[in-house]
């Protein structure tokens, strides 16, 4: 391994409830990959959620801290659980039931980008995709099991905010339609209380933000590992549209992106405000 898995950037003082993780946006693309697949990077930075971590970038003011992945998605989706091995790419996988995402050629090792395109010509051995997994997957997770069980020692609950970046229309029928600015994700209601999402809800509405929950993006691995509100451990998933702060067609940030990035700054401060609130109830299902 010639990088480090992941960036961390603590607060000064910790002190908030809140911990943020990015694992879509890394830019690291390991010369092996590049080497190996049928797609130039342009194709497979399609499954990148670009500069994700840039606007995150000033979270820990807030007091908590932000985790980022440094590898890119393509190499390995750190939002998948360690065993959502794809059939079709590795080999000698034992026969399994395998779910939706899978299915798509997006598991814990992606074997598509965008639009169904394929990375590689043929198969990886079960040997690389573990290496891949022990290397980048497993410190990832580790430290943020830390972060999180550290918010909940020192707050008494702790709230993973899971960020990503979503096209700016949803694929598929005769025309694509068009996502709203803001998809907070909870598994429908698993892996956080209602009051908590509302109040998420709330902070980026206020701000002028077109904000829908679970539909059309609920979450996945990372909200189902670490949502646990039964223990005061919460978790939401935040799709910021893509079409916000960048160009879709050419991956470059728009001239607004500063002004944008202040705009998600505040939301995620009048959020932080909310819940330490003496009068709110986080435990409100």
């Amino acid at each position: 391994m010639t990088l480090a898995p992941y960036i961390l950037q603590m607060p000064d003082i910790w002190q908030s409830y809140l911990v943020f993780s990015s694992p879509h946006s890394g830019r690291f693309y390991p010369k092996e990959l590049l080497q190996n697949s049928i797609l130039d990077e342009s194709d497979l930075r399609s499954l990148e959620d670009a500069y994700v971590e840039q606007i995150l970038s000033h979270v820990p003011s807030l007091g908590g801290p932000l985790l980022q992945a440094n590898y890119a998605r393509a190499w390995l989706d750190l939002n998948r659980s360690r065993n959502e091995l794809d059939p079709a790419l590795i080999a000698g996988l034992a026969k399994r039931r395998l779910n939706a995402r899978v299915l798509l050629g997006l598991g814990v090792v992606p074997r598509v980008a965008a639009g169904g395109k394929s990375i590689y010509h043929g198969k990886l051995s079960l040997q690389e995709a573990e290496r891949r997994i022990g290397e980048v997957w497993e410190p990832y997770h580790q430290k943020l099991d830390q972060l999180c069980t550290g918010a909940l020692k020192k707050k008494g609950m702790s709230v993973l905010i899971d960020c990503h970046s979503m096209p700016s229309k949803r694929a598929g029928g005769r025309a694509p339609a068009p996502l709203p600015d803001i998809v907070i994700g909870t598994l429908n209601g698993v892996s956080c209380s209602r009051a908590i999402a509302q109040a998420c809800e709330s902070a980026f509405t206020k701000l002028g933000f077109d904000v829908v929950q679970n539909k059309p993006f609920a979450g996945a691995y990372i909200l189902e590992r670490h949502g646990r509100p039964q223990k005061q451990r919460h978790a939401l998933q935040i799709e910021i549209n893509r079409a916000l702060y960048m160009d879709e067609s050419n991956f470059k940030m728009l001239d607004g992106f500063h002004a944008f990035q202040a705009r998600l700054d505040q939301a995620f401060r009048d959020f932080s405000n909310i819940l330490e609130h003496p009068d709110f109830k986080p435990s409100l299902f």
